[in-house]
């Protein structure tokens, strides 16, 4: 009688590949929506660690809420990147590094989504600078401090000013998609822009929108300090189709009884 070698057979070999296809099949879907709610848990303590920085700057400065600041007494806020929010609140969370000596500073830490896109440089196929991954928006023009008019304290406000914290945008998630000439997959803004104003240049799925990186919705960080993700008509980089319907819905729509902007608004009626 012939003994039997210890080795598999082919169909053994094969009934085991199989086995190993099926758990893989299975389990990396588990996997890869693991990760994606790591990234989106990471977004929203980002988001609730700035809130926190903006009341702690609040609480320090007489509940003014974070503005533009002329540092350069230039008459604008688009110099540096110290003119702007992320400047005033860094204090209390240090995560802010020194670019170079322009005034800029590399965006790391909570400042950062982890599901910002890589992108480059056209012209030098560079990647993205730390300067330019600005992915959370502020929602400068309703809360504080005109860029090109900084000076004039009508743009400033208090936290009691507001008359629903809990349905007013401070940061919202935005990219710009409008410098795809320029940068491959777009790059950053330091601020958010409200819809009935900023809809012919700044405002539109084809310029600076929310991105939808996670599952289709993206970050916002309210007044009061929450943050929730919602659902808006989805960006429009070029070659993409454009939306069946108005844009202007949710969180970005335009008007709500005579309000303008109702979700960046401090002031009037909210849905």
């Amino acid at each position: 009688m012939t003994r039997r070698g210890k080795g598999f057979t082919l169909i053994e070999l094969l009934v085991v590949i199989a086995i190993i296809a099926i758990l893989a099949a299975i389990l990396f879907p588990v996997f890869t929506s693991a990760r994606t709610a790591a990234r989106q848990s990471v977004c929203q303590n980002n988001l609730k660690t700035i809130l926190q920085a903006c009341s702690m700057y609040e609480g320090e400065w007489g509940m003014i809420l974070p503005a533009c600041v002329d540092r350069n007494k230039s008459g604008s806020c688009w110099d540096t990147m110290n003119d702007f929010w992320q400047a005033l609140i860094d204090p209390y969370i240090k995560q802010l590094k020194k670019a170079d000596n322009s005034g800029n500073s590399n965006l790391g830490g909570v400042y950062v989504c982890p599901e910002v896109p890589p992108s480059e440089y056209i012209p030098t196929h560079e990647k993205l600078s730390d300067t330019l991954k600005r992915c959370y928006g502020y929602n400068w023009y309703y809360l504080g401090g005109h860029p090109t008019d900084p000076n004039n304290r009508r743009y400033f406000h208090t936290l009691a000013e507001v008359a629903r914290p809990t349905k007013t945008i401070r940061l919202l998630e935005i990219w710009q998609y409008g410098n795809w000439n320029t940068y491959s997959r777009g790059c950053g803004t330091m601020l958010c822009y409200p819809p009935s104003i900023y809809s012919s240049n700044y405002c539109s799925p084809t310029t600076c929108w929310p991105p939808g990186w996670h599952n289709g919705r993206s970050a916002v960080g309210w007044l009061d300090g929450h943050v929730t993700f919602v659902t808006c008509v989805p960006p429009q980089p070029p070659g993409s189709s454009a939306p069946n319907h108005d844009p202007y819905t949710g969180i970005m729509m335009k008007s709500y009884n005579g309000v303008n902007d109702p979700y960046f608004n401090i002031k009037g009626a909210k849905p």
